[in-house]
């Protein structure tokens, strides 16, 4: 929600009130943005104008950090996203197995589709949250792949294989047709499932995805020249500090 600052200047500063920026000479440019109208106001006050060292630091190594921490974070947004796209299919692939009528034998392929998203949806969150900055949003996609863990026997009943390398499931669909009716149902669709619980951990991931996605950009939050361009500063400040802190213990 600040503008007019580069990285290495957010990372030196000191944060007055919810959204003032000071750089290190004391001096500020504050571009104000309500989270609730959207409206913006700026207060402006003289600061260093173009300088390009900072703490001996070349305007090489300045635009360096700022591109890292621009790929990390651009990395998280689309991470964070693609979590949120598969908890959401987890989560609708989960709410139609927790109907009866799916397991009758007329719907036997509609039954194996919706499986089969269910799987990919799960595998989507999986796979994601390892590159998101969100210790949240990992919190929830490692509670799934514990819950998957847990279930393990009674999935491979039903040919849904588990991978304790990367945490991710499969479907054998021989193994899965040749399963009845009721160990399928009994896995997805009875009150405390493992369908059920799963569906209400894919709730949550999706949920925690868009809000730290919110807290990220598309095209990454500084650009090449070092200047400080979106309505946001590192998810609220706090979200980013231990990325910050990595950052930090690299440079000095």
């Amino acid at each position: 929600m600040n503008f007019g600052q580069n990285y290495f200047d957010v990372l030196t500063s000191r944060i007055g009130g919810a959204s003032n920026i000071w750089n290190r000479q004391g001096t500020s440019h504050v571009n104000n943005r309500s989270r609730t109208t959207g409206t913006r106001g700026t207060s402006r006050s003289s600061g260093i104008g173009g300088n390009n060292s900072y703490f001996g630091l070349s305007a090489n190594t300045i635009k360096a950090m700022n591109n890292a921490y621009n790929a990390t974070n651009n990395r998280s947004y689309m991470a964070d996203a693609n979590v949120a796209d598969g908890a959401v299919k987890v989560e609708n692939a989960g709410r139609k197995l927790s109907y009866g009528e799916m397991y009758e034998e007329k719907n036997t392929d509609q039954l194996l589709k919706t499986v089969k998203n269910f799987v990919e949806g799960y595998n989507e969150v999986s796979t994601n949250a390892r590159n998101t900055t969100s210790t949240t949003v990992r919190n929830r996609a490692g509670w799934m792949r514990e819950d998957a863990l847990n279930n393990v026997s009674d999935l491979r009943k039903i040919g849904i294989g588990y991978d304790s390398k990367t945490g991710e499931l499969s479907v054998d669909e021989d193994v899965f047709k040749g399963a009845t009716k009721d160990d399928i149902k009994k896995a997805f669709a009875g009150a405390g499932s493992f369908g059920q619980r799963m569906r209400n951990n894919a709730s949550l991931t999706s949920q925690a995805a868009v809000t730290a996605s919110r807290f990220s950009v598309t095209t990454g939050i500084y650009g090449s020249n070092g200047r400080y361009g979106t309505n946001n500063l590192l998810g609220g400040y706090g979200g980013y500090g231990s990325f910050l802190s990595s950052m930090f213990s690299r440079w000095f």
